[in-house]
């Protein structure tokens, strides 16, 4: 006896709000950055799922806690001030010598974004999710690795 299964493959069009013809359900923002240590990259998927939702001042806030998290995988100690997580990140070379601003940026915005009643947009989460996917691409997934065999 021979079973056949037939499986129809049907390919539908987003979710959308009838009036606006919006998606309700974004793709997930940004790229799978390989090689990501699993604490660096629990925080890197909340930025991504906060993006994909809308929701810019958590995504600030966690670009923010990536930072510090960064830091110290890559050897600096916890408890510091936020600012001296930057300054080690930009001493060793981890963040590059022309993308101080840019951390400086993320550093300004979370900050903003736990302080202040302003809320943060879409255009500076963006702007900081393009340093953080930037800073994890370079420092973790096209990073040398040294062949012991060589």
């Amino acid at each position: 006896i021979i079973a056949l299964s037939i499986f129809v493959l049907v390919v539908m069009p987003p979710p959308v709000i009838d009036d606006d013809k919006k998606q309700i359900i974004l793709p997930l923002p940004g790229k799978e950055i390989n090689k990501l240590p699993e604490n660096i990259q629990l925080i890197y998927s909340e930025i991504r799922k906060s993006m994909q939702s809308g929701c810019f001042n958590a995504a600030i806030m966690l670009m923010r806690k990536l930072i510090m998290h960064i830091a110290v995988e890559e050897g600096d100690s916890e408890g510091k001030k936020f600012i001296e997580y930057i300054d080690y990140l930009c001493t060793e070379g981890i963040v590059p010598k022309k993308s101080r601003n840019k951390a400086d940026y993320v550093k300004d915005l979370g900050n903003s974004a736990n302080h202040e009643i302003e809320d943060r947009n879409e255009e500076e989460a963006q702007n900081c999710f393009e340093f953080i996917e930037l800073l994890l691409k370079v420092n973790y997934e096209f990073a040398d690795i040294v062949n012991s065999a060589n």
